[in-house]
């Protein structure tokens, strides 16, 4: 569920960006342009998984399954609208990847790997 509620966030940012707003990620500078301290992003990011994880618990494995599919179709509808100049360019704030449009997109994967790896290291997965 977690990598749903990122992957619309990421899909959120790049709009916002293409719509112009100056702060499209809002995270490592809080509206007015000040920089937040690790200690502000790492809180407001754990709320707001805190959050997403507390109107999902008990859900069913399909409704997982359909969050993560609606989640999924968010990014390829607006990968689908983008040309391939906008892929390139730079999404401000955006620390993830190469910082770029496509590099952040690209990131999904890298972060369902990660998560699968904790996981499995964890003892957690049987493969």
């Amino acid at each position: 569920m977690h990598l749903a509620l990122i992957e619309r966030n990421f899909a959120a940012m790049i709009r916002r960006h293409i719509s112009g707003a100056p702060n499209p990620v809002g995270l490592l500078n809080d509206d007015s342009g000040k920089a937040r301290t690790r200690d502000q992003i790492m809180a407001s990011v754990h709320a707001m998984t805190e959050e997403w994880q507390i109107e999902h618990r008990g859900i069913s494995l399909s409704e997982a399954i359909a969050v993560t599919a609606s989640a999924r179709a968010v990014s390829l509808q607006l990968l689908s609208e983008l040309t391939d100049e906008q892929l390139e360019e730079t999404l401000p704030g955006a620390p993830w990847a190469d910082g770029t449009i496509g590099g952040v997109l690209s990131a999904n994967a890298g972060h369902g790997r990660m998560h699968w790896g904790w996981s499995k290291d964890a003892g957690l997965l049987e493969h």
